[in-house]
């Protein structure tokens, strides 16, 4: 009987050992534009980026005219762009996650930096392939947690490089 109730206990330790070691980040507060405030998995945000309103692109408003710099767009807390009020260099350093991310020059906004987290990049491609349906200046379309590809204007070997390079890293996340 005593053998049966060592071996349970060695059980259980190592069982709560494990679930100690494999213990999660506590989830983070992140307030939108529209004051929506996000408990989440910061672990899930998969870029980051300079949301341009459409009506400074030419093109109906989605959401509020805003004068001065765009706003944050956080990819990854939902099923859709989150729209903050910090920069995206801001965002990413509040939460010590820059490490994690890629900078490139997106279509979307080039005057502002697109970061993308370097572990749910999995595919890159040549825009080349598809001319017709990107800005001749986009190079590579990078697949990374999103549905449609982000399009930068770095060479798709330039992004394999960084890719690669920062994949090597021994903290790699």
């Amino acid at each position: 009987m005593r053998i049966r109730s060592l071996a349970g206990l060695l059980v259980a330790l190592t069982w709560v050992g494990a679930v100690q070691a494999a213990k999660l980040p506590p989830l983070v507060h992140l307030t939108s534009t529209d004051k929506i405030e996000y408990v989440f998995d910061l672990d899930g945000v998969s870029a980051v980026y300079a949301a341009i309103p459409p009506h400074e692109r030419g093109q109906p408003p989605v959401f509020p005219p805003q004068a001065g710099q765009p706003k944050t767009a956080v990819w990854g807390v939902v099923n859709q762009p989150v729209v903050i009020d910090e920069t995206a260099k801001a965002f990413l350093d509040e939460f010590k996650i820059t490490g994690q991310f890629l900078q490139f020059t997106g279509a979307a906004s080039p005057e502002f930096p697109l970061y993308i987290k370097t572990r749910y990049i999995s595919v890159i491609l040549p825009a080349s392939y598809f001319r017709a349906q990107y800005d001749p200046k986009v190079k590579t379309l990078i697949y990374a947690g999103a549905s449609d590809p982000w399009q930068v204007f770095e060479d798709p070997a330039t992004v394999e490089g960084m890719v690669n390079n920062a994949r090597s890293q021994p903290d790699s996340p």
